[in-house]
């Protein structure tokens, strides 16, 4: 009695500890966890959440038995969202599904422009906001749309030219592992079948999410975890004149397409695969807190590539006046804009600009030392840089935003300020004054060199911040101070990186931007540290998982019960 009580006890710590290994009888791979139905699902709603714009020129007709919908557009340059999140399944470490739909871009009215998107993550304030009076410029309808992840293009192509792209939501091109660059239309083309389809599969392993096409493996990228964008959702994109037709739309439990096996292309030209697991997952980011401190006083922490969706991932953050052209050189190491004039319109190219990112996942606290070395130039008009963010809030945040900008075209006109946000502020150091300062009135004269590029840095010691330029002797001269607050850097905590423009027919052009820890002094004392050879320990004795895990369960079983495991002799 006692050994079957031992026994029976001894089960149920083994079951507890399968439990807590993640041993599930429940979803297998490739089960299938729901069916959308666009007209009858109570944990789904075909609905449009989103427009730059009245909700006019699109209908949205869905089949009676609920299976396929269609979303018509009848106007040009309109973007709408339609879809839903998919109540209860939830994006995260050792989450795995697959989102698959079959998509039919039947382009009514030919009109080269048309285009559509698939996204497979949300949170309830997108969807359930009310955005159809959103105008095109206003920067709440893209900075909330922008944590979307998914893909964007048409299966088809256009004249047999391959039009596809990862995305991020309002239908901005976005970085991927393999092809994506953020700026193209890429990979190759798709034959619909018999009915004019074609199907795209979405993979949510984790905060990794994969695009297939016709099962073929496009690219991959991240889901960034800002604002709680964790969410499995599926949300479809229409943008200009075309209609589309979304049907059979599955969600899988498992990445069934990774289950049966592929081959990874090779990397794109600067992408770095990085490891996607743990905590590593939940910003998509190497340059973290805990890398600041581990780095050196004087180490560098990175050189800005504006090619590099990883730990820099760019994109508008504010738009009044017409768009930015913008220009990136092979190496993503410089980059060159322009705000030119809508020649149909008078000063319709005039307002405030702001574009860059969040460098890592980095802050400013009381206890950071950050310095910014940059390479700027611009023409007769005025641009600026900001240093300091808050990307996932910046239609609330913009006027946080500390920048210095002015006039660097290496002319008299030359001249400069610092500023929150482009409104001029009074520093506590040098120039103290709230006016452009000419740089033809420095007590040592800003020196450009022969491409008509200026040397600049900012630091930021705690909540003090210091603009320097480099005089012709090569040295750097402090051009002013403020003493910022920790209440003032609360609104916008993010190291950053990006530009400030106003005026129409302005370029402006920054390169070889870097990142340091510490002071100027200490970057040019800093000596790097003597590498070692790690020292080699044996590893431990794994803990069974899986298959082995229920195997070492059997086995106890079987020794708490005292059952031989070898055949009893026959007794004569």
């Amino acid at each position: 009695m006692k050994r079957i009580f031992s026994a029976l006890l001894s089960l149920v710590m083994i079951l507890s500890l399968v439990a807590a290994m993640g041993i599930s009888a429940s979803a297998k791979e490739g089960d299938v966890l729901r069916k959308i139905n666009f007209k009858n699902d109570d944990k789904y709603s075909f609905n449009m959440f989103a427009t730059n714009g009245k909700a006019d020129g699109v209908t949205a007709e869905v089949s009676e038995d609920g299976s396929a919908a269609t979303i018509t557009v009848v106007t040009k340059s309109k973007r709408y969202f339609y879809g839903d999140i998919l109540d209860g399944l939830k994006i995260g470490e050792g989450k795995k599904y697959t989102v698959e739909v079959l998509a039919d871009n039947s382009i009514e009215g030919k009109d080269a422009m048309q285009n559509f998107g698939v996204y497979i993550n949300g949170n309830k304030d997108v969807v359930e906001g009310d955005w159809a009076a959103i105008t095109p410029n206003n920067s709440k309808y893209t900075d909330t749309m922008n944590a979307l992840r998914g893909y964007y293009g048409t299966p088809e192509g256009w004249n047999g030219t391959p039009k596809n792209t990862l995305s991020r939501g309002a239908g901005s091109k976005d970085y991927g592992l393999y092809v994506s660059d953020g700026s193209n239309y890429v990979g190759g083309l798709y034959t619909p079948d018999a009915d004019g389809f074609c199907k795209v599969s979405i993979e949510v392993d984790g905060f990794v999410y994969r695009v297939f096409i016709n099962g073929e493996f496009f690219d991959e990228d991240y889901i960034p975890f800002a604002n709680n964008y964790d969410d499995l959702a599926l949300i479809f994109y229409v943008y200009n004149a075309g209609s589309v037709t979304f049907k059979d739309a599955v969600v899988y439990e498992g990445n069934i397409y990774t289950a049966k096996g592929f081959t990874y292309p090779a990397l794109r030209e600067g992408a770095v695969k990085e490891d996607w697991s743990g905590a590593m997952a939940l910003n998509a980011k190497s340059l973290t807190m805990d890398a600041y401190a581990k780095a050196g006083l004087g180490a560098k922490l990175t050189d800005v590539n504006f090619k590099n969706g990883t730990d820099f991932d760019p994109k508008m953050l504010y738009l009044a006046g017409t768009d930015l052209n913008i220009t990136v050189s092979d190496d993503g190491s410089k980059i060159d804009f322009e705000k030119p004039t809508d020649a149909a319109m008078k000063d319709a190219g005039q307002g405030a600009t702001w574009w860059g990112g969040a460098i890592g996942s980095l802050e400013y606290t009381a206890d950071t030392v950050y310095t910014f070395t940059y390479k700027v130039k611009s023409n007769e008009l005025r641009g600026g840089i900001l240093f300091n963010l808050d990307e996932t809030n910046m239609k609330y945040n913009w006027a946080q935003l500390y920048n210095f900008y002015g006039n660097f075209n290496g002319s008299a006109d030359s001249d400069m300020v610092i500023a929150i946000s482009g409104t001029k502020i009074k520093g506590h150091e040098t120039v103290k004054t709230t006016s452009y300062t000419k740089f033809a009135n420095l007590e040592k004269n800003i020196a450009f060199d022969a491409e008509g590029y200026a040397d600049m840095a900012v630091t930021v010691d705690g909540y003090t911040w210091n603009v320097y330029y480099k005089d012709a002797t090569g040295a750097w001269v402090l051009f002013e101070s403020y003493h910022g607050t920790a209440a003032e850097f609360a609104a916008a905590p993010q190291v950053a990186c990006g530009l400030y423009i106003y005026h129409d027919m302005a370029t402006f052009g920054m390169k070889d931007v870097a990142l340091y820890k510490g002071t100027l002094t200490d970057i040019a004392n800093y000596v790097p540290p003597v590498e070692t050879e790690p020292e080699v320990t044996e590893p431990a004795d794994p803990v069974p998982t899986g298959d082995s895990a229920l195997i070492f369960a059997v086995v106890a079983i079987i020794s708490v019960l005292g059952v031989a495991t070898i055949a009893k002799r026959r007794e004569n």
